[in-house]
This record gives C-alpha cells, sequence and structure tokens, in this order.
C-alpha cells in the first residue's frame, strides 16, 4: 500500500496507483489474461483523457503472438501518445510492443536487453496440421518483420537478418538500430 497523501491520507494499492498516473505495467510473459488487462486499461486511460501520454513499463522474457498483436491493436487505435520503457528484458513478440511505442518516446533502461527473434512454433499432429501451423508460423513472421520495418525504418532485408537469429541488444544497440529512442540513465 502507497499513502501518496502522507501517513494520515487515504491507502492506495499499488496497481490502482499506477493506473492512476497512466502507467501500464507489464511484467512476465504475455498470456491472454495479461493482454486483457493491458488492453482494458489502455481503453480506460484513453477515454480518462485522450490528450494525455500513457506509459508502459515491459520487462517481458516471453510472449503469445497473437497476445501481443492484441496490444499492439489498441495501441495503434488510441489517440494517446504511449511512451514506452524496457527494463530487465524484453524479448520477442513483447519488443514489438517496445519498438511500437510513440516515435521520440521509447525508452530502456542501461541495463536492459532487448532481444529480436522470430515468433515462436510448435508443431504438432498430422503432417497436414504441421503444415497448416507452418503457413500460419510464416504469416506471423511476415508480420512481425512488417511491424519492425515500420518501426525501425530499416528495409526488408536489413529486419529479417536482424530477426534470424535470436539477438541480443543492449540499449545503444537499440536505439541504433531504430528499435527504441533514447535510453534511460
Amino acid at each position: 500500500m502507497l499513502y501518496p497523501d502522507g501517513p494520515q491520507g487515504n491507502p492506495v494499492d499499488i496497481p490502482t496507483y499506477l493506473v492512476e498516473n497512466r502507467i501500464i505495467f507489464i511484467g512476465g510473459k504475455i498470456d491472454d489474461t495479461l493482454a486483457a488487462k493491458v488492453v482494458a486499461s489502455i481503453l480506460a486511460l484513453q477515454s480518462l483523457d485522450p490528450e494525455k501520454d500513457i506509459k508502459i513499463y515491459l520487462n517481458s522474457p516471453a510472449g503469445q503472438f497473437y497476445h501481443v498483436m492484441a496490444i499492439l491493436d489498441f495501441m495503434s487505435m488510441c489517440p494517446c501518445d504511449i511512451a514506452t520503457v524496457g527494463f530487465g528484458a524484453v524479448m520477442g513478440a513483447p519488443s514489438l510492443i517496445l519498438m511500437s511505442g510513440t516515435k521520440g518516446k521509447r525508452y530502456a533502461m542501461k541495463n536492459s536487453r532487448v532481444v529480436l527473434q522470430k515468433p515462436q512454433a510448435g508443431l504438432q499432429g498430422s503432417a497436414d496440421e504441421c503444415n497448416i501451423q507452418a503457413r500460419e508460423a510464416n504469416r506471423n513472421m511476415q508480420v512481425a518483420w512488417e511491424i519492425m520495418t515500420r518501426c525501425t525504418g530499416l528495409d526488408l532485408e536489413a529486419v529479417q537478418a536482424e530477426m534470424d537469429r535470436d539477438n541480443f541488444l543492449n540499449p545503444e544497440e537499440a536505439v541504433k538500430m531504430g528499435v527504441i529512442d533514447a535510453v534511460i540513465e
């Protein structure tokens, strides 16, 4: 509990305090539950004040591709500027959220890592089912490439090379590549 008005004030739980200050916290793997909470927070904050910035803090080792896409869809339709701040590790699909913040407002903490990688695919079932899943995994990879191309300004060939294997970036490298705009010291 926090006491923003001093010890005599009303206590506020930390999640409520963060949302009241227009901060959305993503910590952990992005699954359907976390994605729904992030989307609901974006919708609530934009309805309260469509002119004020929203800040998303990310420390996420992974995320299910479709759930990350749901968050990105709502980020793109939101009239508010959305600042993104990576800390710890932002790996795989969640890195697309980090780079999709409003240009000029994308940051990473000095000791963080951003990991670019292809969307993961776990194929199982009959050969026909595996072929269907492989086509969908390739479509997801194309979508990730398009997002990174749009967010970084890199051409498609460069994006494909950067995402071909796990690519661990320190914040300075992420700035140079256009994934973020600045490092928070």
